[in-house]
């Protein structure tokens, strides 16, 4: 629960405070919470409770394919995104690179239980698993997989230092200047820098950028600083740390050029605004009606 008593953590000014509220803060409603980054609320509480009805980064790039997209996987919540191995991974690492206290507490590596055609190996499974139920299951592979990446990360001054002194997996909840309640969730905020951690195949600058523009990572970006400026009435920077999930676990770390963040705000506004144009009609169109030519794309 987020509640210390009647008193909630909202930061400001690089550090969090105690601050009173009345009712438990994940019981409450966007419209109805102060404007500001918020502590202690899960991830399972940001993503499905009362509070996950504000527009996200993620919902906004779900308006940029369609209106109809952002209505089905956030509003109405049928379709829902499908966890990938790579996604679960990557979960993984933000928790236990960020959060390792809460990760050592909640995790626990599952043991090689052999073949389990085998009646007594599978049954041992079954009992461990029992065990054990409600807590983060780890492989032994992934586990090795984890320490190696965080070594990779630890062992590079500059890079431990954009982890370092700062608050992992806070809440940023404020309205956007036409009304739109919004959420944002940085992976590891410090003063004036939010911190953005991607597990990735290819960490290289050319391999990054293609997922920058493939997945709207500029977007993420544009929004979070967008948030920032509004909660903290500062600048921030947005620096992306990517680290590959394959050893040798190479990594690099990149802030955005001027260019970027300024298409990546166009496209965010544009997504924004169709929300509350739909949100006005309870209208969520699809793709246009009707017979549309088609020529090639630039590349073919």
């Amino acid at each position: 629960m987020f509640t210390l008593g009647s008193k909630v953590c909202i930061y400001g000014k690089g550090h969090f405070q105690e601050a009173d509220m009345i009712r438990p803060i994940c019981d409450l409603k966007p419209e109805h919470i102060p404007s500001g980054y918020f502590s202690g609320i899960s991830s399972e509480e940001y993503h499905n409770g009362p509070l996950s009805t504000a527009v996200s980064s993620t919902g906004v790039r779900d308006a940029l394919v369609t209106a109809a997209h952002y209505f089905a996987r956030n509003v109405e919540r049928k379709a829902q995104r499908k966890e990938t191995p790579a996604m679960r991974f990557g979960t993984l690492v933000h928790s236990a690179l960020l959060e390792p206290h809460d990760f050592m507490k909640r995790a626990a590596v599952q043991p090689d239980f052999g073949d389990c055609r085998s009646t007594k190996n599978r049954a041992e499974k079954n009992d461990w698993l029992t065990e054990n139920a409600g807590r983060l299951i780890v492989t032994a592979e992934e586990y090795e997989r984890l320490s190696a990446m965080i070594e990779a990360v630890w062992k590079q001054p500059n890079v431990k230092a954009l982890v370092s002194g700062g608050h992992a997996e806070a809440s940023g909840y404020f309205r956007h200047p036409n009304g739109i309640h919004c959420r944002t969730r940085p992976d590891y905020l410090k003063p004036g820098m939010i911190v953005d951690l991607k597990t990735t195949s290819d960490a290289s600058y050319a391999g990054f950028q293609k997922s920058v523009a493939n997945y709207g990572y500029h977007v993420q970006a544009a929004m979070y600083l967008m948030g920032h400026k509004i909660m903290e009435s500062e600048t921030a920077e947005f620096v992306f740390l990517a680290v590959e999930s394959e050893y040798p676990h190479a990594l690099a770390a990149y802030r955005l050029d001027p260019e970027a963040i300024a298409k990546g705000t166009s496209q965010m506004e544009l997504a924004i605004e169709r929300i509350a144009e739909c949100m006005k009609t309870r209208i969520w169109p699809g793709h246009p009606e009707g017979v549309q030519l088609m020529c090639l794309p630039a590349w073919a």
